[in-house]
Protein backbone atom coordinates (compact mmCIF):
# COMPACT_ATOMS: atom_id res chain seq x y z
CA UNK A 1 0.00 0.00 0.00
CA UNK A 2 1.29 3.42 -0.88
CA UNK A 3 -0.16 6.66 1.04
CA UNK A 4 0.84 10.24 -0.51
CA UNK A 5 -0.80 12.98 2.05
CA UNK A 6 -2.82 10.49 3.78
CA UNK A 7 -4.49 9.04 0.22
CA UNK A 8 -3.48 5.69 0.17
CA UNK A 9 -2.69 3.44 -3.54
CA UNK A 10 -2.98 0.16 -4.14
CA UNK A 11 -0.09 0.26 -7.29
CA UNK A 12 3.31 1.40 -7.33
CA UNK A 13 4.34 4.50 -9.74
CA UNK A 14 7.41 3.88 -11.82
CA UNK A 15 10.58 5.91 -11.06
CA UNK A 16 9.13 6.46 -6.99
CA UNK A 17 11.77 3.69 -5.44
CA UNK A 18 10.18 3.99 -2.30
CA UNK A 19 6.38 2.48 -3.61
CA UNK A 20 8.66 -0.82 -3.90
CA UNK A 21 11.38 -2.33 -1.53
CA UNK A 22 14.93 -2.76 -1.72
CA UNK A 23 15.82 -4.58 -4.88
CA UNK A 24 13.04 -4.08 -6.45
CA UNK A 25 11.30 -1.93 -9.32
CA UNK A 26 7.56 -1.07 -10.28
CA UNK A 27 6.75 -2.48 -13.32
CA UNK A 28 3.99 0.46 -15.24
CA UNK A 29 1.71 -1.38 -16.96
CA UNK A 30 -1.19 0.01 -19.52
CA UNK A 31 -3.59 -0.04 -16.47
CA UNK A 32 -2.10 1.59 -13.49
CA UNK A 33 -4.20 -0.41 -11.71
CA UNK A 34 -1.99 -3.37 -12.52
CA UNK A 35 1.09 -1.73 -11.71
CA UNK A 36 3.35 -4.12 -9.27
CA UNK A 37 6.46 -4.62 -7.77
CA UNK A 38 9.27 -6.92 -9.27
CA UNK A 39 12.59 -7.94 -8.30
CA UNK A 40 15.18 -5.63 -10.31
CA UNK A 41 15.92 -7.04 -13.84
CA UNK A 42 13.57 -9.78 -13.21
CA UNK A 43 11.29 -8.77 -16.43
CA UNK A 44 12.44 -9.06 -19.90
CA UNK A 45 11.70 -9.51 -23.53
CA UNK A 46 11.35 -13.26 -24.56
CA UNK A 47 13.49 -13.93 -27.40
CA UNK A 48 12.01 -16.28 -29.80
CA UNK A 49 13.70 -18.99 -31.97
CA UNK A 50 11.87 -20.66 -34.98
CA UNK A 51 11.48 -23.91 -35.42
CA UNK A 52 11.15 -25.51 -39.15
CA UNK A 53 7.72 -27.58 -39.54
CA UNK A 54 6.49 -29.17 -42.67
CA UNK A 55 3.19 -27.24 -43.38
CA UNK A 56 1.74 -24.35 -42.09
CA UNK A 57 1.18 -24.45 -38.60
CA UNK A 58 -2.35 -24.08 -37.36
CA UNK A 59 -1.90 -25.13 -33.48
CA UNK A 60 0.51 -26.34 -31.08
CA UNK A 61 0.19 -27.96 -27.66
CA UNK A 62 3.66 -28.61 -25.19
CA UNK A 63 3.75 -32.22 -23.21
CA UNK A 64 6.50 -32.84 -21.08
CA UNK A 65 10.48 -31.31 -21.20
CA UNK A 66 11.68 -31.46 -25.09
CA UNK A 67 8.12 -32.43 -26.52
CA UNK A 68 6.02 -30.47 -28.60
CA UNK A 69 2.74 -31.43 -31.04
CA UNK A 70 1.51 -29.34 -33.48
CA UNK A 71 -1.22 -29.10 -36.20
CA UNK A 72 -0.69 -28.98 -39.58
CA UNK A 73 -2.37 -28.04 -43.04
CA UNK A 74 -0.56 -27.17 -46.48
CA UNK A 75 0.58 -24.05 -47.23
CA UNK A 76 -2.43 -21.67 -48.71
CA UNK A 77 -2.71 -21.21 -52.41
CA UNK A 78 -4.76 -18.26 -51.66
CA UNK A 79 -3.18 -15.17 -49.71
CA UNK A 80 -5.65 -13.15 -47.70
CA UNK A 81 -6.71 -9.96 -48.99
CA UNK A 82 -8.55 -7.22 -48.18
CA UNK A 83 -11.85 -8.51 -49.31
CA UNK A 84 -11.03 -11.75 -48.01
CA UNK A 85 -8.59 -11.65 -45.12
CA UNK A 86 -9.12 -15.28 -43.79
CA UNK A 87 -9.38 -17.41 -46.64
CA UNK A 88 -10.78 -20.74 -46.08
CA UNK A 89 -7.46 -23.62 -44.82
CA UNK A 90 -6.57 -26.31 -47.66
CA UNK A 91 -7.66 -29.78 -46.51
CA UNK A 92 -5.46 -32.26 -45.01
CA UNK A 93 -4.51 -31.65 -41.49
CA UNK A 94 -1.79 -33.37 -40.02
CA UNK A 95 -0.78 -33.81 -36.77
CA UNK A 96 2.92 -34.27 -36.07
CA UNK A 97 5.24 -34.80 -32.74
CA UNK A 98 8.71 -33.12 -32.09
CA UNK A 99 11.35 -34.38 -29.58
CA UNK A 100 13.55 -31.88 -30.22
CA UNK A 101 15.53 -32.96 -33.36
CA UNK A 102 12.80 -34.88 -35.57
CA UNK A 103 9.28 -34.42 -36.28
CA UNK A 104 7.00 -37.92 -36.62
CA UNK A 105 3.97 -37.82 -38.40
CA UNK A 106 0.60 -39.06 -36.39
CA UNK A 107 -2.28 -40.55 -38.26
CA UNK A 108 -5.47 -39.14 -39.07
CA UNK A 109 -6.86 -35.74 -39.38
CA UNK A 110 -7.40 -33.49 -36.37
CA UNK A 111 -8.25 -29.89 -35.94
CA UNK A 112 -7.20 -29.51 -32.00
CA UNK A 113 -4.79 -31.07 -29.74
CA UNK A 114 -4.36 -31.19 -26.13
CA UNK A 115 -1.93 -32.74 -23.95
CA UNK A 116 -1.04 -34.10 -20.85
CA UNK A 117 2.41 -34.44 -18.73
CA UNK A 118 1.81 -37.89 -18.37
CA UNK A 119 2.37 -38.52 -22.42
CA UNK A 120 -1.14 -38.64 -22.94
CA UNK A 121 -2.59 -36.97 -26.53
CA UNK A 122 -6.10 -36.02 -27.10
CA UNK A 123 -7.50 -34.23 -30.31
CA UNK A 124 -10.61 -32.85 -31.53
CA UNK A 125 -11.93 -33.15 -35.14
CA UNK A 126 -13.18 -30.53 -37.41
CA UNK A 127 -16.87 -32.14 -36.30
CA UNK A 128 -15.69 -31.20 -32.43
CA UNK A 129 -15.37 -35.36 -31.82
CA UNK A 130 -12.92 -36.14 -28.47
CA UNK A 131 -10.37 -39.12 -29.82
CA UNK A 132 -7.35 -40.09 -27.67
CA UNK A 133 -4.44 -41.34 -29.61
CA UNK A 134 -3.58 -45.29 -29.00
CA UNK A 135 -0.29 -46.11 -30.41
CA UNK A 136 -0.98 -43.98 -33.85
CA UNK A 137 -4.43 -44.59 -33.98
CA UNK A 138 -7.03 -41.67 -32.37
CA UNK A 139 -9.82 -43.48 -30.88
CA UNK A 140 -12.95 -41.61 -29.96
CA UNK A 141 -14.31 -40.71 -26.86
CA UNK A 142 -17.49 -39.31 -27.91
CA UNK A 143 -19.16 -35.95 -27.01
CA UNK A 144 -18.38 -33.13 -29.54
CA UNK A 145 -16.55 -30.35 -27.73
CA UNK A 146 -15.87 -26.44 -28.94
CA UNK A 147 -12.40 -26.63 -27.47
CA UNK A 148 -10.43 -28.99 -25.61
CA UNK A 149 -7.63 -29.37 -22.86
CA UNK A 150 -6.15 -31.70 -20.51
CA UNK A 151 -6.47 -31.28 -17.13
CA UNK A 152 -3.96 -31.69 -14.19
CA UNK A 153 -4.71 -35.24 -13.65
CA UNK A 154 -3.93 -36.47 -17.17
CA UNK A 155 -8.02 -36.65 -18.66
CA UNK A 156 -9.66 -34.31 -21.07
CA UNK A 157 -11.24 -31.66 -20.42
CA UNK A 158 -13.20 -28.57 -22.55
CA UNK A 159 -16.20 -26.15 -23.17
CA UNK A 160 -19.51 -26.84 -25.16
CA UNK A 161 -21.55 -23.41 -25.24
CA UNK A 162 -19.70 -21.89 -22.91
CA UNK A 163 -20.29 -24.91 -20.35
CA UNK A 164 -17.35 -27.30 -19.05
CA UNK A 165 -17.23 -30.61 -19.67
CA UNK A 166 -14.64 -33.29 -18.07
CA UNK A 167 -14.08 -37.41 -19.30
CA UNK A 168 -13.39 -39.68 -16.30
CA UNK A 169 -12.08 -42.24 -18.45
CA UNK A 170 -15.62 -44.10 -19.03
CA UNK A 171 -17.63 -41.32 -20.11
CA UNK A 172 -18.03 -36.91 -19.99
CA UNK A 173 -19.81 -35.07 -17.02
CA UNK A 174 -20.81 -31.59 -17.10
CA UNK A 175 -18.60 -29.83 -14.53
CA UNK A 176 -20.55 -27.31 -12.35
CA UNK A 177 -19.19 -23.35 -13.28
CA UNK A 178 -21.93 -21.95 -11.05
CA UNK A 179 -22.97 -20.42 -14.20
CA UNK A 180 -19.68 -18.82 -14.87
CA UNK A 181 -19.55 -19.39 -18.78
CA UNK A 182 -16.00 -20.33 -20.49
CA UNK A 183 -15.26 -20.70 -23.91
CA UNK A 184 -11.39 -21.60 -23.68
CA UNK A 185 -9.28 -23.35 -21.07
CA UNK A 186 -5.92 -23.34 -19.68
CA UNK A 187 -4.66 -25.53 -17.23
CA UNK A 188 -1.32 -25.19 -14.93
CA UNK A 189 1.17 -27.39 -17.07
CA UNK A 190 3.32 -27.68 -13.90
CA UNK A 191 0.67 -28.26 -11.45
CA UNK A 192 -0.03 -32.25 -13.48
CA UNK A 193 -0.87 -34.52 -10.35
CA UNK A 194 -0.79 -38.20 -10.24
CA UNK A 195 -4.87 -39.59 -10.49
CA UNK A 196 -4.90 -39.82 -6.51
CA UNK A 197 -3.98 -35.73 -6.49
CA UNK A 198 -5.93 -34.00 -5.02
CA UNK A 199 -6.06 -30.26 -6.29
CA UNK A 200 -5.37 -28.71 -9.53
CA UNK A 201 -5.32 -25.16 -11.76
CA UNK A 202 -6.80 -23.73 -14.42
CA UNK A 203 -7.07 -20.37 -16.38
CA UNK A 204 -10.09 -19.95 -18.35
CA UNK A 205 -11.32 -17.27 -21.29
CA UNK A 206 -14.90 -16.15 -20.77
CA UNK A 207 -17.06 -15.72 -24.09
CA UNK A 208 -16.15 -11.70 -23.70
CA UNK A 209 -12.44 -12.33 -23.53
CA UNK A 210 -12.34 -11.39 -19.68
CA UNK A 211 -9.88 -14.55 -17.79
CA UNK A 212 -10.73 -16.02 -14.58
CA UNK A 213 -8.87 -18.30 -12.74
CA UNK A 214 -9.56 -21.50 -10.90
CA UNK A 215 -8.56 -23.91 -8.50
CA UNK A 216 -10.68 -27.18 -8.99
CA UNK A 217 -10.44 -30.36 -6.79
CA UNK A 218 -10.86 -33.89 -7.32
CA UNK A 219 -13.25 -35.76 -5.04
CA UNK A 220 -11.31 -38.35 -3.23
CA UNK A 221 -14.57 -39.85 -1.98
CA UNK A 222 -18.25 -39.21 -2.13
CA UNK A 223 -19.23 -35.70 -1.52
CA UNK A 224 -22.86 -33.79 -1.64
CA UNK A 225 -23.74 -34.14 -5.14
CA UNK A 226 -20.33 -34.76 -6.50
CA UNK A 227 -19.01 -38.65 -6.80
CA UNK A 228 -15.76 -40.09 -6.08
CA UNK A 229 -13.21 -39.00 -9.15
CA UNK A 230 -15.16 -36.19 -10.32
CA UNK A 231 -13.45 -32.71 -10.47
CA UNK A 232 -15.41 -29.65 -8.92
CA UNK A 233 -15.18 -26.06 -8.66
CA UNK A 234 -12.99 -25.20 -5.08
CA UNK A 235 -13.80 -22.18 -3.07
CA UNK A 236 -10.42 -21.72 -2.19
CA UNK A 237 -10.04 -18.64 -4.26
CA UNK A 238 -12.42 -15.47 -4.01
CA UNK A 239 -15.28 -15.06 -5.84
CA UNK A 240 -18.65 -17.24 -6.65
CA UNK A 241 -17.72 -20.74 -6.89
CA UNK A 242 -13.70 -20.55 -6.39
CA UNK A 243 -13.47 -18.36 -9.48
CA UNK A 244 -11.24 -15.60 -9.13
CA UNK A 245 -11.76 -13.09 -11.76
CA UNK A 246 -8.50 -11.09 -13.00
CA UNK A 247 -8.43 -7.45 -13.17
CA UNK A 248 -10.28 -5.61 -15.90
CA UNK A 249 -8.29 -5.18 -18.85
CA UNK A 250 -8.71 -3.57 -22.50
CA UNK A 251 -7.30 -6.93 -23.83
CA UNK A 252 -9.77 -8.96 -25.37
CA UNK A 253 -8.29 -13.20 -25.00
CA UNK A 254 -9.16 -15.82 -27.74
CA UNK A 255 -5.95 -18.36 -26.57
CA UNK A 256 -4.63 -19.14 -22.92
CA UNK A 257 -2.03 -21.35 -21.46
CA UNK A 258 -0.53 -21.47 -18.01
CA UNK A 259 2.48 -22.99 -15.88
CA UNK A 260 0.82 -22.16 -12.19
CA UNK A 261 -0.92 -19.98 -10.30
CA UNK A 262 0.98 -16.76 -11.68
CA UNK A 263 2.52 -17.71 -14.33
CA UNK A 264 0.37 -17.61 -17.68
CA UNK A 265 0.26 -16.71 -21.25
CA UNK A 266 -2.04 -15.29 -23.88
CA UNK A 267 -2.66 -14.34 -27.71
CA UNK A 268 -5.69 -11.92 -27.96
CA UNK A 269 -8.23 -11.53 -30.96
CA UNK A 270 -5.80 -8.53 -32.60
CA UNK A 271 -2.61 -11.54 -32.48
CA UNK A 272 -0.60 -9.56 -29.29
CA UNK A 273 1.28 -11.96 -26.98
CA UNK A 274 0.71 -11.32 -23.52
CA UNK A 275 2.48 -12.95 -20.09
CA UNK A 276 1.26 -12.71 -16.89
CA UNK A 277 3.76 -12.04 -14.24
CA UNK A 278 3.97 -10.37 -11.04
CA UNK A 279 0.16 -9.72 -10.82
CA UNK A 280 -0.34 -8.13 -14.60
CA UNK A 281 0.20 -8.72 -17.73
CA UNK A 282 2.99 -7.76 -19.99
CA UNK A 283 2.83 -7.06 -23.62
CA UNK A 284 5.86 -9.62 -25.43
CA UNK A 285 7.24 -8.74 -28.71
CA UNK A 286 5.95 -10.52 -31.92
CA UNK A 287 2.29 -12.10 -32.90
CA UNK A 288 0.47 -15.21 -32.58
CA UNK A 289 -2.51 -16.97 -33.38
CA UNK A 290 -1.96 -19.58 -30.68
CA UNK A 291 0.46 -20.30 -27.28
CA UNK A 292 1.31 -23.75 -25.32
CA UNK A 293 3.33 -23.61 -22.59
CA UNK A 294 5.02 -26.96 -21.42
CA UNK A 295 5.73 -27.95 -17.75
CA UNK A 296 9.38 -27.02 -18.01
CA UNK A 297 8.39 -23.32 -18.20
CA UNK A 298 9.03 -23.53 -22.01
CA UNK A 299 6.27 -21.46 -24.24
CA UNK A 300 5.66 -22.33 -27.76
CA UNK A 301 3.28 -19.79 -30.20
CA UNK A 302 2.06 -20.32 -33.53
CA UNK A 303 2.79 -16.81 -35.37
CA UNK A 304 -0.08 -15.91 -38.06
CA UNK A 305 1.45 -16.77 -41.02
CA UNK A 306 1.73 -20.30 -39.85
CA UNK A 307 5.42 -20.24 -38.59
CA UNK A 308 6.40 -22.59 -35.56
CA UNK A 309 8.05 -20.85 -32.79
CA UNK A 310 10.25 -21.51 -29.03
CA UNK A 311 10.64 -18.96 -26.23
CA UNK A 312 13.99 -18.22 -24.21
Amino acid sequence: MICDAGVCKSQCRPGAARDCDAGEECIGREEPSMNSCAPIGARRPVQWTKVAAPGRVTQVAAAESGVVYVVTRPFASEKPTKQNPNPAPPAGAATLRWNGSTWTTLAGEISQIAAAGNGRLFGRDDKGTVHRLVGNQWVSLGGTLDDLAVDNFGNPVGTRNGAMWAHDGAGWYAVDTAGVAVKSLGFCAAHFTAADGTDACWWGVQPDGVVVMQKIMRARKQRTGIPAGKIYVSAYESGPAGFNKLPATRLTIKRIAARHWDAAWCVTTGNEIYQWSYGGWDRQPGAAIDVSVGSDGTVWTVGPTGDLYRGG
